[in-house]
């Protein structure tokens, strides 16, 4: 997305009767803080907000908020939250990353529900491991879960932020 000083699609005709930027931040409810999320109050789908451009152009709310302040979205790359807020456009909270980000982030924040293993259990079984007195297949056995699962634990594929 090409957008000018005015907010609008360069790509699209004008005609819009107020620009698109001021159209834009009439519908973000900002917060004048260091870091609360600015929220978007207008439509969405899916939870996060839409915002048209024009009546042929709608993009996701956080994206638009992304190009306005830093720019085009990098090619293979999708505007994440760093609050985990759909709503969020605050552009300090938004960042380009790839879907691998957005899964760490989403694990990071408890927001991926369907682990097998809970941060604490992960934490025993480094701990466990640390001690030499177990094997990974022994772990593995006394947690039901996989070998490969509890090498990825051991190495921060997953659970990586340890103690953090």
């Amino acid at each position: 997305m090409d957008i000018d000083d005015t907010g609008q699609d360069v790509h699209m005709p004008r005609g819009v009767a107020q620009p698109a930027i001021e159209r834009f931040w009439a519908k973000v409810h900002v917060i004048d803080d260091d870091d609360s999320c600015w929220l978007w109050t207008a439509g969405g789908s899916n939870g996060y907000g839409r915002f048209g451009i024009t009546s042929v152009n709608v993009v996701g709310a956080h994206v638009y908020a992304y190009v306005l302040t830093h720019g085009t979205v990098p090619d293979g790359l999708n505007v994440l939250h760093r609050c985990n807020v759909k709503l969020c456009v605050r552009p300090s909270h938004l960042y380009a990353g790839t879907q691998h980000d957005n899964g760490v982030d989403a694990i990071r924040a408890g927001l991926i529900t369907n682990a097998v293993l809970t941060r604490q259990q992960a934490d025993s079984i480094r701990a466990l491991y640390s001690t030499g007195g177990y094997t990974q297949i022994q772990l593995a056995e006394m947690y039901s879960v996989s070998q490969s699962t509890i090498s990825n634990i051991l190495t921060a594929r997953y659970w990586a932020w340890g103690d953090a």
